[in-house]
């Protein structure tokens, strides 16, 4: 039948996979973070232990002509509670009104997905407070905009505790709006004169700005930001991709005989999207796109906080 379970649940297939396509992320801070991710299912509250990788400095000793000292493997395992669930249905009355995947993508599926992703990139961002990292301070700027002394300053401050700041595939910088194009239209940043010919003119053509002082310059549009204009405060986040790690697993299997399900990767994040038909009371398709994950700062010492006014 045109309008069985299994021709729905394959229009919407079909339209979540365009919809995860269509939909790359603009917000950075997902990415920019370590993300740990196994094909196991874990359930909503589950305990999930993360492998951090130790530094073995303080193993090490002056062996002289002594015998050899061994010394285990060094991780330090990391729990994080795989606690997160966002989560969106939505319910189809009438599967003939929209029997095409262009139309259920355009109607439904993008913003269920897009709503997925903001919860996820959200909840990382919120991370980036003083009480979440403690061990450097937060250097305070002015005029919404951190100068590239006021960066090197941070850069200095990570370098000092080992913190691999030339590592630039794992450096961020990360900015909400108002600071980011403060930066984009610096001259000690993007001046070609002083930066380089290539800097300037990928910022003048894409308005992204290209690899600076070893790290990533990225534009997070949900970075914390407290106040109202003219008067806010905006937070940037300067760190090593090992200060906050997530954990990513598939959920568990809904009952095959109920539901028509399938999992689709977004961004690293495992989201399962679920089809079902319910007959009572007014009967209708529902549609379930959720994910579940785990986050947690694991290394503060590789942050630098920057609170900026505007």
């Amino acid at each position: 039948m045109a309008n069985s379970v299994t021709s729905f649940y394959q229009t919407v297939v079909t339209a979540a996979t365009e919809a995860a396509q269509l939909l790359a992320p603009s917000h950075k801070a997902a990415e920019s973070i370590y993300l740990n991710y196994k094909s196991e299912p874990a359930t909503i509250g589950q305990t999930l232990n993360v492998a951090i990788p130790q530094d073995p400095t303080n193993s090490v000793a002056d062996q002289g002509a002594g015998d050899v000292t061994v010394t285990d493997v060094g991780w330090n395992t990391t729990p994080i509670v795989f606690n997160k669930h966002p989560s969106f249905s939505f319910v189809i009355r009438d599967f003939e009104q929209f029997n095409s995947p262009v139309e259920i993508r355009n109607l439904f599926m993008d913003a269920a997905m897009k709503g997925i992703k903001n919860n996820i990139n959200g909840a990382i961002t919120s991370l980036f407070t003083t009480g979440n990292f403690t061990t450097n301070s937060a250097i305070s700027t002015t005029n919404h905009i951190i100068t590239t002394t006021q960066f090197l300053s941070g850069m200095a401050i990570l370098s000092d505790a080992y913190v691999p700041v030339t590592q630039t595939e794992n450096m961020t910088l990360l900015l909400p709006s108002t600071p980011y194009t403060a930066v984009i239209g610096d001259a000690n940043w993007t001046q070609a004169q002083i930066a380089g010919m290539r800097t300037a003119e990928t910022v003048r053509a894409t308005g992204e700005m290209p690899t600076a002082y070893g790290c990533t310059v990225k534009l997070d549009q949900q970075m914390p930001t407290t106040g109202s204009s003219p008067s806010r405060t905006f937070t940037a986040a300067y760190f090593h991709r090992w200060a906050v790690a997530a954990v990513s697993r598939p959920l568990p299997k809904p009952d095959g005989r109920v539901v028509d399900f399938t999992y689709i990767d977004f961004a690293g994040f495992s989201v399962r999207v679920q089809v079902g038909y319910n007959q009572y009371p007014k009967q209708g398709y529902i549609v379930t796109v959720d994910a579940g994950y785990g986050l947690k700062v694991v290394r503060d010492n590789m942050c630098q906080l920057y609170s900026v006014a505007e």
